[in-house]
């Protein structure tokens, strides 16, 4: 059987902490489909800077589809042995659809934070691509919402679809960490 938890949410609400925990505690493999992105580009020699990892998501679904990041994962998942799978930033609603259909049990995750938190995480983690304002980082946010490009992110949509809200405005890991196990327990995520 195999069991996909899907993460969806701005950027720094916490949804690769979350995976990593997951999958250190649950025995869930993680991937991230920014991190599939940044794969790409270096592989291309192009500069990872967030408007480019955007561009270049976009210019992915423009010319494969909408589902391409989701089709890159089940292909490294149809090359493993496990059935656990925590997918990490979600932004497109094809991309969540393409996981659903070809998974026994699919569950989104919208995880969400203050913007002051999550630019504070930002600066924090100290990333070459993260944006160095608020200034910019609420630019970058409004460019994830929706467009009237169909293949640009689509984050507003996608979050619509999770299945559960969490709000990590957490400055504590192990509060984050027992509001995990409780969702992963209540909706029967652990033992499968």
């Amino acid at each position: 059987m195999l069991l996909i938890i899907g993460l969806t949410g701005f950027c720094c609400t916490g949804k690769d902490t979350i995976s990593n925990y997951i999958s250190e505690k649950y025995g869930y493999i993680h991937y991230s489909l920014s991190d599939i992105i940044r794969e790409l580009m270096i592989s291309k020699g192009i500069k990872i800077t967030r408007e480019n990892l955007m561009n270049f998501g976009n210019e992915l679904r423009k010319k494969n589809g909408n589902g391409i990041l989701s089709e890159k994962v089940l292909y490294k998942i149809n090359n493993k042995v496990s059935t656990k799978y925590c997918i990490s930033s979600l932004r497109h609603p094809e991309e969540i659809l393409k996981l659903k259909n070809n998974s026994k049990k699919f569950v989104l995750m919208n995880v969400k934070a203050n913007m002051t938190i999550r630019f504070n995480r930002m600066c924090m983690r100290n990333r070459l691509d993260d944006t160095k304002s608020l200034y910019e980082f609420n630019i970058s946010e409004r460019l994830q919402m929706k467009s009237n490009n169909k293949y640009t992110q689509q984050l507003k949509e996608t979050i619509k679809m999770a299945d559960i809200t969490i709000t990590n405005n957490y400055h504590n890991i192990d509060k984050l960490k027992k509001k995990i196990d409780y969702i992963l327990k209540r909706y029967n995520l652990c033992n499968i």
